[in-house]
């Protein structure tokens, strides 16, 4: 799966495997959800900086 057909396959059901319960543990390569603003912001703060949230990061 690492063409675009794959990717434009596997990234929406991950998207709404996430939605449901029974689904939601099932790890997928790609998805929309890594996609979100907080994960970038996650991912470019310093090691132990405390979030916003106070969430140490």
């Amino acid at each position: 799966m690492d063409s675009l057909a794959g990717l434009a396959v596997v990234a929406p059901l991950a998207f709404f495997a996430a939605r449901l319960a029974l689904t939601r543990t099932i790890p997928f390569t790609y998805s929309f959800e890594d996609h979100g603003p907080g994960h970038y912001v996650n991912a470019l703060a310093p090691e132990g900086a405390v979030s916003e949230y106070g969430d140490v990061l």
